[in-house]
């Protein structure tokens, strides 16, 4: 059997490097190797595709490169009890130009974001101590943060039920590798380019007691206090208050908030309506705002105001 050496590998045991930086593990990126791999390299790493563990066998796909200086500044947590996993998207994300770093648990998550910037969250939902769904409603009670389930629970209702507490997408394993390139890029681009807008965008929107700030993503009750959106309900709402008095279908509302496709689509905007209602209507269960169309999709009812000043 032929080893093959990369200078990522130690040199006796063949292993990736790991590497300790501020108490964060980080996982130093590979060039994807060719040919027959010696002893401590797992299927998963540049295109061979995932471990034995974790999947069937399939296409090979190969890993997106780095595509510009969007992901320069982007980080990216890995949270798994399984280091083989944990290990395999680090290395398929840092090939594709990330930063990463990792955690087994929901405890080391949270040291980890208390001494790191993190952009974007891949989050199992089978862990010890916590599960992925209780710290995805955690999360988001106090964070904004991109975040990604990834876990090998494929049924419907997990799917949504993620979707329901504010996960910005749902990916099942086995993960492809370029599909999960795409969908972080993706991901990212948006929470970028969205904080970035500046030209073009007035900065607020105004209907009922509501103030949107279209530069801070945030929303404000004028009775008082903000209101905590995640990405995803941002973007849906503003796509409502952009099109005030329209009927939207659901495949509308959907590509305008999220660019990679996601199953089932029109089930995801339902649950983002839900979830907006919960926060903005007075009685969610007897909208005013956001009302169902029978057979076509939602419109958006208040009146929207524009507003240029700071």
């Amino acid at each position: 059997m032929r080893h093959v050496r990369s200078r990522f590998a130690d040199r006796v045991t063949k292993k990736p490097v790991k590497l300790r930086v501020n108490g964060a593990t980080r996982v130093a990126a590979r060039p994807p190797l060719a040919g027959r791999a010696g002893p401590g390299y797992h299927r998963g790493w540049g295109n061979r595709g995932w471990g034995n563990r974790l999947t069937q066998p399939r296409r090979n796909t190969p890993v997106l490169e780095p595509d510009g200086p969007l992901h320069d500044r982007a980080t990216v947590l890995v949270v798994d009890d399984d280091a083989i996993t944990r290990d395999c998207l680090g290395a398929t994300l840092e090939t594709a130009g990330f930063s990463t770093l990792t955690a087994g648990d929901g405890q080391e998550m949270a040291t980890v974001i208390a001494q790191h910037r993190v952009d974007v969250i891949l989050l199992d939902i089978a862990m010890p101590g916590k599960d992925g769904f209780t710290l995805t409603r955690e999360l988001r009670q106090t964070s904004d943060v991109g975040l990604i389930i990834v876990s090998a629970r494929d049924a419907r209702e997990d799917r949504l039920s993620g979707l329901e507490l504010g996960a910005d997408d749902y990916i099942v394993k086995p993960v492809d590798d370029a599909e999960l390139v795409v969908r972080v890029r993706a991901l990212v681009r948006r929470l970028e380019s969205s904080g970035a807008r500046r030209t073009g965008e007035a900065r607020r929107r105004r209907f009922g007691h509501w103030e949107m700030d279209m530069h801070t993503r945030s929303l404000r009750d004028t009775r008082g206090g903000e209101v905590r959106l995640t990405g995803a309900e941002f973007d849906l709402l503003s796509a409502f208050t952009e099109n005030a008095g329209e009927v939207m279908t659901r495949q509308q509302l959907l590509a305008g908030h999220r660019p990679v496709p996601f199953e089932p689509t029109e089930r995801t905007v339902d649950v983002l309506v839900r979830r907006l209602r919960q926060k903005l209507e007075d009685a969610p269960s007897q909208p005013r705002l956001i009302v169902t169309v029978h057979r076509a999709g939602y419109i958006f009812t208040a009146d929207v105001d524009i507003v240029d000043e700071a």
